[in-house]
């Protein structure tokens, strides 16, 4: 399969997911993101970090919430460094990947769901 048809089924996941069942929104949701967040292609994979707002938000309604592996994927790793990139004059700046992390923190509720807070 082509990267553009990743990269388009991703734009229609969310839509598709706010008209599941709470689980299969779930299964559909992990057994989709998860791998595409892989992706050999950077565009696919970059399309999973611009629908994934979108994807979290689809279970606002669900007493769960979303999938753990979905909230740490928006937040990012915090002991992930910063890759270099080089701007004209050939000065190294950081450009972090998954930066949510500096605005957003989760906790577990003692029901052991993820709750997500603006810092």
């Amino acid at each position: 399969m082509i990267w553009h048809v990743r990269h388009s089924s991703l734009f229609a996941l969310p839509a598709m997911l706010s008209r599941l069942t709470p689980a299969l929104r779930y299964s559909l949701a992990l057994s989709t993101v998860v791998p595409l967040s892989l992706d050999e292609s950077p565009a696919v994979r970059s399309g999973v970090l611009e629908a994934l707002g979108e994807v979290l938000y689809s279970f606002y309604r669900d007493e769960r919430g979303p999938p753990n592996e979905l909230i740490s994927l928006f937040l990012g790793r915090q002991e992930d460094q910063p890759v270099p990139r080089t701007m004209a004059f050939g000065l190294p700046v950081p450009l972090p990947f998954g930066m949510a992390h500096q605005f957003y923190s989760s906790s577990q509720t003692s029901d052991g769901l993820t709750k997500l807070r603006l810092n």
